[in-house]
């Protein structure tokens, strides 16, 4: 189950596979007519007015609450319709969502994000870094990811609140990451919590235990 600032989307058990959404994302199973139901659905990701579904063989389909009259998707520039539209050329292990943007770890453990809007300043979220990764998590404008086998944190996007630029010059490893508005925190292997970016309510504050 996941949710977007005034919806929340589950896969329900029965009947099985049925993608249902509620709250300001009202859906039922004919609107994901064209969804290969006979798949298992295995992630779910959701954004400001999007959802994606990933199966076990890595396809990912993705629907929003608005009508948009655009092309299919493209390597790297997708606007979702008003019905499921599958992800082509690519394969995907996990995926994340963010207020208009969507990255995935693809098969090979490389990184691939796409627009579901005209994103305008997020338009630097879809110039995803290189090298392999083994998690990841998208923000409103940004995005960032723990690389595999080392476990260094590298982020991308936007900056105002240096989302990423603070991460750059810190030491150590970490074991994954959650990005936020303008802040991601992120877990190290010993347990603690490291949080960098806008701090304007106190998000960077994590408990000590």
């Amino acid at each position: 189950m996941v949710s977007g600032p005034d919806f929340t989307c589950g896969v329900a058990a029965n009947p099985a596979d049925v993608i249902f959404c509620w709250g300001d994302f009202e859906t039922t199973s004919t609107e994901w007519e064209g969804f290969p139901q006979k798949e298992s659905i295995v992630e779910l990701a959701a954004g400001e007015s999007f959802i994606c579904a990933r199966t076990p063989t890595g396809d990912v389909w993705c629907l929003t609450k608005d009508t948009t009259d655009d092309a299919p998707p493209t390597s790297k520039d997708f606007w979702v319709t008003d019905s499921p539209v599958k992800v082509e050329d690519y394969k995907f292990k996990a995926i994340s969502a963010g207020k208009d943007a969507i990255c995935g770890i693809l098969w090979d453990d490389t990184i691939a994000c796409w627009s579901v809007t005209d994103v305008n300043d997020h338009d630097r979220i879809l110039d995803s870094p290189a090298g392999t990764y083994k998690q990841l998590s998208v923000g409103s404008g940004h995005a960032c990811a723990v690389r595999k086998n080392k476990g260094i944190v590298v982020c991308w996007g936007a900056n105002s609140w240096s989302e990423w630029a603070t991460v750059q010059a810190l030491p150590g490893t970490f074991e994954s990451v959650s990005a936020g508005n303008q802040h991601t925190c992120g877990i190290r292997p010993d347990g603690d919590v490291e949080c960098w970016g806008n701090n304007g309510s106190g998000q960077l504050n994590a408990p000590e235990f």
